[in-house]
């Protein structure tokens, strides 16, 4: 997430404060899953990494990973979905233009292809588990 405050505070700076204070349009997480593949023990450094795998109308399915500095082995992987969110209107909402610009510069920046999207919904329980 903080990646994507960079960019819209670059972008649409008027949107940062909305969007991180639960007063404008932001997400929700509304699912994720945690698929634990090796035990992490004190001390030890996790780097962890999120990639929107696919954009919806009003919803981003992710995978993340989690990796060990002292194992120099991934130690965990998993699925989510972010849900775009009215706080105002208390409701679901389409994802605003404003932050599928911030996402896809960000994944310019990144020097990656743009993000995958889809309008069918139904794509979604099928790719959630894609990682």
């Amino acid at each position: 997430m903080e990646e994507i405050v960079r960019v819209l505070r670059q972008t649409h700076p008027d949107k940062v404060t909305p969007f991180m204070s639960g007063t404008g349009i932001g997400v929700i997480l509304s699912h994720l899953n945690c698929t634990y593949i090796r035990p992490v023990l004190y001390p030890d450094s996790l780097l962890t990494s999120l990639k929107v795998t696919l954009v919806g109308k009003d919803r981003l399915a992710i995978s993340h990973t989690m990796y060990s500095t002292a194992q120099s082995a991934v130690v965990a992987v998993g699925a989510g979905e972010f849900v775009s969110y009215d706080y105002a209107g208390s409701s679901r909402c389409p994802i605003p233009d404003w932050l599928l610009e911030a996402m896809e510069a960000l994944e310019a920046e990144r020097g990656n292809a743009p993000l995958e999207k889809s309008d069918d919904m139904g794509d979604f329980p099928s790719k959630r588990a894609r990682l």
